[in-house]
């Protein structure tokens, strides 16, 4: 018979015993339980008790004149303290001297040493050893607390040594060696014949088992298919218990696979308040203040959706202003700082409406962060409640969140209240309290409990499932004075350690009711690499592929059998297996009228918003004519809220500006391009650098550089200039004595009888008077952006060398040239013949030609190494070719892929792949 159930069975009839358990989990659990086996029909609740409400009750201080110490006053001597030492250094060991004028980021570890200095000073007195620097500091807090507390008439009871008080009850305590602080209050315990204590079995009766899998993601689905293995055989599902080392890195996909599979569970682990979305409110409007409004601190606390914000408009607009004028963060420059948000509204008095809502919320925040008292605090939070939230839109779990971060705000307040000590930032003190306050939300839900290691240990479950049973994660030690290295801890310390591992693995056994304990272990978990724990016998299933074997009562497993083996379809299926074959049914009925390539709707979307061609389209069309549908008829893209400071095209839109501004100069002037061997002449000079300026100052529509870009630019305006006045002086030399024809100047051409329009943008058009012929420049800032297949080349079939293949099969050259030449000869404005044409890399000065007849000559190399203009007319034919057919396939609504050029590589890598589903991966298969 278990241990605790024998207990109580032979002392619950005697009123004056009181049972004493490790946790509360394990107390109502047994208190449940003792009512099922036993013919007692209740019991007084006063008689169970757990071990901190038995300490409390039982060991109590002698202290009768002072008032124990709240645990937050400790955090407030610490805060004070470092503040203290931030001014006058004395800590040397403890607060290293490099961080002293930041000592307050060591006031959480200074109040977690507190409750064992007392102990620590007992064996260092006794240890009779001399006090090096982390000794002195040590003593140093301890009597700077001592005084601390006398100065409120309070007590700590972490250093107090009470003896037990007698209350005529005799105490079961179960299992205390499991318990942290259990060596503290050894002898005490021992030292009354009023206590009994029921310990752990030293040995195992069988020696447990552990099923080791090779990942982790193998090692939960056969958690979930154990339980329906148990649910199948009769088991209840409020009966089983799933216990987690590591619940963090295990809950989430624990919760996930029991939630696909319809097992109802209930996660059972607390956690900070504010690691919660809701309570994690306050640090971020902490760190907004703190960063000057950062655009990704004002991103990150503007998009919590769990914040029930009035005006979304406003902050969708001020977010989409800070994304366009690069609000990343402010600066300092020149000994000035300079407020990014600030100085881009003052460029932009259009965006009223996001200038408004920003200082309001500013305003609020300064407020907040600015507040002297916690009473102060609690009311600006108010005020910006009030302000900015619609608390009938809060969800329920939010509302419980804030609720109880604003119920610890004002026990602050009374405790300000009640012994009058002030904070340098009450704001920061409250944010680091919120870390400490554990938070479980309560739920009448049912099922399977989800439970963090060791809390279920000692609790009555029928069936306990222990996952990720490694060496590392069963591994319990408790040591005292933790803070010490390990080489002092043993110089003053009589007990090192307590390993209790191998008891928490005992208790489990014992108190799984209706079977053995399940544990299971994997090789390679979400984070590392693991063996199992030592304790346990192994069963290695590593190398085991067999779903029948690893999860067979699996319901996803069982039907997959069923559909590869032709077997009978299962009797139980989850409502997620339902809903998706229902969806695969329906798409097998196909009517009759719904017989096109695409849906008609999409077919008419298309010829509404027929486009005026361009090279781009045409690009993404023959890479995929789903990818252009999306991108271009669609124009679907994903909603993007980044900021960056400068992306990889604004320096080439600025290098384009600079060119345009400064080519329109001459054209204006009448100046052809010119450069004497010493450079630029001063006019020439001169007109580049008034255009540098310009095209940085440059606004319109389409262009325009945000107030942070142009302050970049003026930074580096000589670098900036060195390059461009370089690059300049070279083009002018290759192309001297030619004039600015035209300089982003726009292009149409409509074909009427196959009822397409074509477009295009030409960055620059030189005239030659020498020979009366055109130069067509396309400028690209890196070498990088110059297409390599600008020619034409045919593809001839390998199996019929007489068939060439389809058009969308072949090697299609790159269409921007091409392009511009087609819209220049059929230009009504123009009609314009291009005997030369090239790409010019602004950044490194170089020409790349595309075609030419007199290019050769100005390049200075021989006339056979550059096509001619007669070479680049089967380029040009077969643009016209892929026009025609872009036309015919937009027309019938013909966009289907073809298997031969859209495969399984560039499918998967296609920035729509989520939306079109072409391709996609199961189980690592294709």
């Amino acid at each position: 018979m278990n241990i605790i159930e024998q207990t109580l069975l032979n002392n619950l009839r005697d009123i004056n015993s009181i049972f004493v358990f490790p946790t509360q989990t394990a107390l109502q659990l047994w208190t449940d339980r003792i009512l099922e086996i036993s013919d007692i029909k209740g019991v007084a609740m006063d008689r169970f008790m757990a071990w901190d409400r038995f300490k409390g009750n039982s060991i109590k201080s002698q202290q009768q004149d002072k008032t124990s110490v709240p645990s937050t006053m400790r955090t407030v001597f610490a805060r004070q303290l470092m503040l203290q030492n931030k001014a006058e250094k004395f800590l040397k060991f403890i607060v290293p001297a490099e961080y002293s004028s930041n000592s307050v980021i060591f006031a959480g570890y200074i109040a977690s040493l507190i409750p064992s200095l007392a102990i620590w000073k007992k064996y260092f007195d006794n240890s009779k050893t001399k006090a090096d620097d982390e000794d002195n500091d040590l003593l140093l807090i301890y009597e700077k607390y001592k005084e601390f507390l006398d100065s409120y008439n309070l007590f700590d009871p972490a250093w107090e040594t009470p003896p037990f008080k007698k209350d005529g009850h005799h105490y079961f305590i179960f299992f205390p060696e499991i318990l942290s602080d259990y060596i503290e209050y050894k002898s005490i315990l021992q030292s009354t014949d009023d206590i009994t204590m029921i310990h752990v079995p030293e040995e195992f009766d069988e020696q447990p088992e552990v099923l080791f899998f090779n990942n982790s993601r193998t090692e939960i689905k056969n958690v979930v298919s154990k339980l329906w293995e148990i649910k199948n055989n009769g088991g209840s599902w409020n009966e089983i218990a799933i216990s987690v080392p590591d619940i963090a890195a295990y809950g989430p996909y624990l919760d996930r696979d029991l939630t696909i599979n319809q097992i109802p569970h209930v996660m059972r682990n607390s956690s900070p308040l504010s690691s919660s979305g809701p309570g994690n409110l306050f640090q971020q409007i902490q760190e907004c203040t703190d960063s000057d409004f950062s655009y990704d601190a004002l991103k990150a606390l503007l998009l919590n959706t769990n914040y029930p914000w009035k005006d979304k408009d406003s902050i969708m607009q001020l977010l989409e202003f800070g994304k366009k004028n690069h609000c990343i963060c402010s600066f300092k420059y020149n000994s000035r700082q300079i407020d990014v948000w600030e100085n881009s509204f003052k460029e932009n008095p259009g965006e009223e409406r996001a200038s408004v809502f920003f200082h309001k919320l500013k305003n609020q925040f300064t407020k907040i962060t600015g507040a002297r008292t916690f009473s102060e605090l609690r009311n600006r939070y108010f005020e910006f409640r009030s302000n900015f939230f619609d608390m009938s839109l809060c969800s329920e779990y939010a509302d419980l969140i804030l609720s109880r971060c604003i119920s610890e705000l004002t026990e602050l307040i009374d405790l300000e209240l009640a012994y009058s000590f002030e904070l340098d930032s009450p704001l920061s003190f409250f944010i680091e309290y919120l870390g400490t306050v554990e938070y479980l939300p309560q739920t009448e839900k049912t099922g399977v409990q989800i439970l963090p290691y060791k809390l279920g240990a000692s609790a009555p479950f029928g069936y306990q499932i222990i996952v990720d049973s490694s060496q590392r994660s069963l591994s319990i030690v408790y040591q005292q004075l933790k803070f010490l290295k390990d080489s002092k801890r043993k110089r003053i310390l009589e007990t090192q350690e307590s390993n209790v591992s191998k008891l928490f693995i005992q208790l489990y056994q014992m108190n799984s009711t209706k079977g053995k304990v399940y544990f299971t272990a994997a090789q390679k978990t979400f984070d590392n690499y693991s063996q199992p724990s030592s304790y346990l016998k192994v069963q290695n299933l590593t190398g085991e592929k067999n779903e029948e074997i690893l999860y067979k009562n699996n319901l996803y497993t069982q039907e997959k059998a069923s559909l590869l083996n032709n077997e009978a379809f299962p009797t139980k299926i989850t409502k997620t297996q339902s809903c998706g074959f229902m969806a695969w049914k329906n798409q097998q009925i196909i009517n009759d009228e719904d017989n096109s390539p695409v849906p008609e709707k999409i077919t008419g979307i298309i010829n509404r918003r027929r486009p005026s061609i361009s090279a781009t389209q045409l690009k993404d069309f023959f890479k995929c004519p789903r990818f252009w549908l999306y991108k271009n008829s669609l124009q679907l893209s994903e909603e993007d809220t980044s900021a960056e400071l400068i992306n990889s095209y604004t320096n080439g839109n600025l290098y384009h500006k600079i060119f345009e501004i400064f080519c329109n100069k001459l054209a204006d002037r009448q100046l052809p391009l010119h450069s004497t061997p010493e450079g630029l002449s001063e006019e020439y000079r001169e007109l580049l650098e008034n255009s540098i300026t310009d095209a940085i100052n440059y606004r319109d529509g389409n262009y325009y550089n945000s107030y942070i870009t142009k302050e970049l630019f003026q930074t580096t305006f000589n670098r900036l200039k060195e390059t461009i006045t370089k690059s300049v002086e070279y083009f002018s030399q290759v192309f001297e004595g030619c004039k600015i024809f035209k300089s982003e100047e726009t292009y149409f051409y409509s074909d009427q009888t196959k009822n397409y329009s074509c477009n295009g943008k030409i960055d620059c058009l030189l005239k030659s008077d020498l020979k009366d012929d055109y130069y067509l420049i396309d400028f690209k800032s890196t070498k990088k952006g110059i297409p390599s297949d600008n020619l034409y080349a045919e593809i001839i079939d390998a199996e019929e060398e007489v068939s060439i293949l389809p058009l969308n099969q072949q090697n299609l050259p790159d269409f921007q040239i091409p392009m511009y030449i087609h819209l220049l000869r059929n230009d009504e404005k123009s009609q314009i013949e291009i005997k030369n044409a090239c790409f010019y890399n602004v950044t490194d000065a170089e020409v790349q030609p595309v075609f030419g007849e007199n290019l050769a000559e100005r390049l200075g190399i021989e006339e056979d190494k550059i096509p001619s203009a007669k070479d680049y007319e089967p380029t040009i034919n077969k643009l016209i070719e892929c026009l025609d057919y872009f036309s015919d396939k937009i027309s019938t609504g013909d966009i289907m892929p073809d298997p031969k050029v859209q495969g399984f590589s560039k499918c998967a890598a296609c920035y729509y792949n989520p939306i079109c589903r072409k391709t996609f991966n199961i189980s690592r298969k294709n």
